[in-house]
């Protein structure tokens, strides 16, 4: 019998294929739990919606080649499927509870986020299609940003020159006092703080100076310690889970766009990385449970007794279970909350409840409260802009007194909620609002435009493989959340314009200065093949003298008599 080698096999497959079908698998699996705990009406169309909506979502990101024209966007739009629809049917199903249950208006909900999400990816292949766009977008890419260095890896001790930079804007960022111009700038970097996790994903795509990591994994380790210390004394949550999230979600983005293969061993690294993430989820709920108790007195608690006081309160199991029992009983005597998945981690990836509050709020406007609401939009537009051109536009305008969200001002009509708690609104929710039925012509222009900031953070090299710019990667937990939803509009403005432009300038100038700087401790050319250096110093030229004269000592050559 004729034998098969492995390469009569034919190439290994994508690990994206099998992320896919797990998907899609655990969408149907779900379902059909769901149906088991809740057959009523609500459920029975909440999970159609979810579970119809994920079945066209990875079959269009799978088939289409999206993820190869068009990486950063059509990651977003994964993101966008699990933060509203995936996440809240995985983590009810985990917590024994039916999808529509703690939901105000289930069926509008998931049907509102199901439409948009099919709308996104009907649009999103338009502009994949539209070929003066991407022209538009690669000629911007290849002759603007690129030549200034946005999608170059900083060499390592720039890295972590730019870190220490990040971690202290990280530092100073929670005492920015309001109107801090200078503290505002520099609160700027704080993304920069999470760059050394980058090292690996660098070494992967083979960047040459990443290639021998070497002593870099014990400084990251180091590094990691310490960012856990001063997330756990600021009592600050993502500064000590933002470096896991952006490994995690970096080696999604690369595993979706087919860089890993199939090999021997990936069943048994899947199921080890599956039992990785379930033990890190259950132990940083209890973590994140344990630091928002401290949290209720902190201003009495000097930073070494905040990580005193969050150690022994994570390892008081009855301390956390007796304050979960207690928000539960307050969620239940209020009539807004946004309490929807109880364990802390998993509610970071759904977003489900926020929608749903706003959008049950909004099919209440009536026309004299759409023209308020219009006043209130265009007067937060102008909060955008910095304080001065602000007031040099209109001087009655005052950034205190507009210091709320538009999840409060939507709420606020509905249930009387209070202006100022920042709860969390919808941007289809602020659309329907602010446009009614027009709302969606909106929030196209709005995609459209996103599409293509998104994708300028990508660079297609000569091999035809896009390169991801390191402030993608930095930023794509806020991207993989936030990309296609929102507080608002006018949130959604903003992240458009000026944090676009921020994030984008205050990299490439903070890589100027340094890369300048370097310069001077650097050998100076003085050709394209020879390099001056610093003169070398006496003991350097005593030990090289002596080593001459080693080497000069001839030995006696002895021949016959």
């Amino acid at each position: 019998m004729m034998r098969l080698n492995a390469t009569d096999l034919g190439p290994a497959k994508p690990m994206s294929s099998l992320v896919y079908g797990a998907i899609q698998l655990a969408a149907l699996l779900c379902g059909a739990v769901q149906l088991h705990l809740d057959a009523g009406y609500d459920n029975l169309l909440s999970v159609g919606c979810v579970v119809l909506s994920t079945l066209a979502c990875v079959s269009y990101l799978r088939r289409s080649g999206c993820m190869d024209d068009a990486p950063v966007s059509s990651f977003a739009i994964l993101g966008f499927l699990i933060t509203t629809l995936l996440g809240a049917l995985l983590a009810k199903t985990l917590e024994g509870a039916p999808i529509s249950a703690d939901l105000k208006t289930p069926v509008m909900t998931f049907t509102v986020l199901s439409g948009a999400l099919m709308g996104t990816m009907a649009l999103h292949w338009v502009y994949r299609h539209l070929q003066s766009i991407v022209n538009w977008r690669n000629a911007v890419a290849s002759r603007v940003l690129a030549p200034a260095g946005l999608y170059r890896a900083p060499p390592p001790g720039q890295l972590w020159a730019m870190t220490l930079f990040g971690l202290y804007a990280v530092l100073i960022n929670r005492g920015v006092a309001f109107g801090d111009v200078g503290g505002k700038f520099i609160s700027g970097f704080t993304y920069l703080a999470w760059l050394p996790f980058l090292a690996p994903i660098f070494k992967a795509r083979g960047e040459p100076a990443y290639q021998n990591l070497g002593m870099h994994w014990v400084y990251l380790s180091a590094y990691a310690v310490v960012l856990a210390l001063a997330g756990l004394a600021l009592n600050a949550r993502v500064i000590i889970f933002s470096g896991a999230m952006v490994v995690m979600l970096l080696a999604l983005f690369e595993t979706m766009r087919g860089r890993f293969r199939v090999g021997r061993w990936t069943w048994l690294k899947a199921t080890l990385a599956l039992c990785l993430v379930a033990g890190g989820v259950s132990v940083g709920a209890d973590l994140a449970t344990a630091m928002v108790i401290v949290r209720q007195k902190t201003e009495t608690l000097s930073p070494k007794q905040k990580v005193k006081e969050t150690y022994d309160t994570f390892l008081d199991r009855n301390a956390i279970a007796l304050y979960r029992d207690e928000k539960e009983a307050e969620r239940l005597a209020v009539t807004y909350d946004e309490i929807y998945v109880r364990n802390a981690i998993l509610a970071r990836f759904t977003e489900t409840k926020f929608h749903d509050n706003a959008l049950n709020c909004a099919t209440n406007y009536r026309d004299a409260d759409r023209a308020d609401l219009a006043q209130a939009t265009i007067d937060k537009i102008y909060t955008i802009l910095p304080t001065p051109l602000m007031k040099a536009i209109d001087p009655k305008l005052d950034k205190d007194k507009l210091a709320y969200s538009f999840g409060d001002y939507l709420c606020n009509i509905k249930d009387g909620v209070t202006l100022g708690g920042y709860r969390t609104g919808s941007i289809f929710a602020h659309a329907y609002a602010l446009f009614d039925d027009v709302g969606w012509l909106v929030l196209l222009a709005l995609f459209l435009l996103k599409f293509f900031t998104l994708d300028l953070y990508s660079l297609r090299n000569k091999d035809g493989i896009y390169v991801v710019s390191p402030v993608l990667m930095l930023t794509v937990w806020f991207n993989f959340i936030g990309a296609y939803s929102g507080d608002s509009l006018v949130q959604y403005l903003d992240s458009l314009t000026r944090m676009f432009v921020q994030q984008i300038g205050l990299y490439l100038l903070l890589c100027y200065l340094l890369r300048h700087f370097m310069a001077l401790w650097a050998p100076t050319p003085v050709s394209d093949h020879v390099a001056t250096r610093r003169s070398p110093s006496w003991l350097q030229i005593t030990s090289r003298r002596a080593l001459a004269s080693i080497r000069a000592i001839r030995r006696p050559h002895w021949r016959r008599s």
